[in-house]
Order: structure tokens, then C-alpha cells, then sequence
């Protein structure tokens, strides 16, 4: 397996995982019963996001060598894509490390629980935003119907 099959696989995992945690996170803001647990399984999620952009990131490196041989693949949609990466993997590694340490503030009732949870929610967004763009960049660079030339193809 190359570092190319490795990122096609581990990148779905910070992407996905963004919207899997603000679900839960939604779903344990409207639980009265399972507040605790879904609450505490968003910040897990998060704290998985961000672990999992690091290797995401670290075979793009590899997977960028391999693929910019490629005929029809561009040195911007490869330059785009790992900028929105860069942004996304800072994104995610700070949510992750603002989960965990609301993950333990609320094991211990602290009363600035309810903040950091705020904080979690914009961070989520935010790094949900930058990883959907950093998901659509990376399809630029290998799916010609993204770019809109599959449809000039079809008009002609």
C-alpha cells in the first residue's frame, strides 16, 4: 500500500469525523437523558479528528510526489489543496486539544464547563468548514466533472 492509498483512506476520517461530533454534539445540547454521554462522545470524536489529521496530512506529502505526475493533474489544485489542508490540520489539532480539556473539566464539574463547550462548537464549525473545503480541493485535482470539464465536454 502507498502513502496515496493511505491518505485516500485516513482523510475521510478528520473530514467526517467533524460532522459525526457537531451531531452529537447537537443531538446532547437537545437530550435531556443522554446530555452527559452525547456531549462527551463529541468531544471524543474531536479529539479523534484531531489525532487523525496528522497522518492525513503526512501522507499528502508522499501522495503529492506520486500524483503530480499524473496527466491532467495541476501544480495549483495540488498547491490549493495543501494549503486548505495546512489550515485545516491547525484547525483540528486545536480542537482536539480544546476537547480534551473540556472532556476534563467537565469530569470535574469545573465551573467554566459551559464555556469551553462554546469554544468547542466554534472551533467544530470552523475546522468543519476548512475540512470541507480541504476534502473539495483534493477532489479538484483528480475529478475532471468537479472542475466543470466534464460539462464543457458534454456541451461540445
Amino acid at each position: 500500500m502507498t502513502a496515496t492509498h493511505l491518505h485516500l483512506l485516513l482523510n475521510h476520517i478528520p473530514i467526517l469525523g467533524c460532522f459525526f461530533g457537531l451531531a452529537l454534539l447537537a443531538a446532547g445540547a437537545v437530550s435531556h437523558e443522554g446530555r452527559l454521554w452525547l456531549t462527551r462522545a463529541a468531544l471524543g470524536v474531536f479529539l479523534v479528528v484531531g489525532v487523525a489529521a496528522v497522518p492525513a496530512n503526512l501522507t499528502g506529502e508522499e501522495a503529492e510526489h506520486q500524483v503530480e505526475k499524473l496527466p491532467g493533474v495541476t501544480h495549483h489544485a495540488v498547491h490549493e489543496h495543501e494549503e486548505a489542508a495546512e489550515a485545516a490540520l491547525v484547525a483540528a489539532a486545536l480542537l482536539g486539544a480544546v476537547a480534551l480539556g473540556t472532556f476534563l473539566l467537565q469530569q470535574r464539574n469545573h465551573p467554566h464547563t459551559r464555556r469551553a463547550l462554546w469554544l468547542v462548537w466554534a472551533l467544530a464549525l470552523v475546522t468543519a468548514g476548512l475540512m470541507a473545503r480541504t476534502g473539495y480541493e483534493g477532489g479538484l485535482i483528480r475529478r475532471p466533472e468537479l472542475r466543470g470539464e466534464l460539462n464543457q465536454e458534454l456541451d461540445e
